[in-house]
């Protein structure tokens, strides 16, 4: 017979939570070292406890050569991001800018707006 389902919310009782916490630590912290031995993959893992105590763990590089690796990576990946968006959005503002449909103060007031809709011939398709 297995294991029940474990309901996920905070456990109330202090010295419990605490019993728990040692325990899951312990076992994510077994999980971390066995995925980078099995896969050889770095691992960096931070945790800290609702008391603020510091635990890690990091493969055989230490964990600030990881840590710098990550920021590289997601500092790049911004820039990619952002590089990429800013064509888009330029070649979007001139078709906007150009279209004779939109009218110049187009936007500026949500009442305006509707006023000059409910003016606009309707075309029928």
């Amino acid at each position: 017979m297995g294991r029940g389902r474990v309901q996920l919310r905070r456990i109330e009782n202090k010295i419990s939570r605490q019993v728990t916490f040692s325990k899951r630590r312990s076992g994510l912290l077994k999980k971390a070292h066995e995925i980078s031995v099995l896969c050889d993959a770095e691992v960096a893992l931070i945790v800290f406890s609702t008391k603020g105590k510091l635990f890690e763990y990091s493969t055989d590089s230490s964990m600030d050569m990881i840590l710098d690796r990550y920021e590289r990576y997601s500092y790049a990946e911004k820039q990619l991001c952002t590089t990429d968006s800013e064509p888009q959005i330029q070649h979007t503002c001139r078709e906007c800018n150009g279209s004779p449909d939109v009218p110049a103060n187009f936007g500026h007031n949500q009442a305006d707006n509707l006023r000059r809709l409910d003016e606009a011939p309707v075309e029928i398709l």
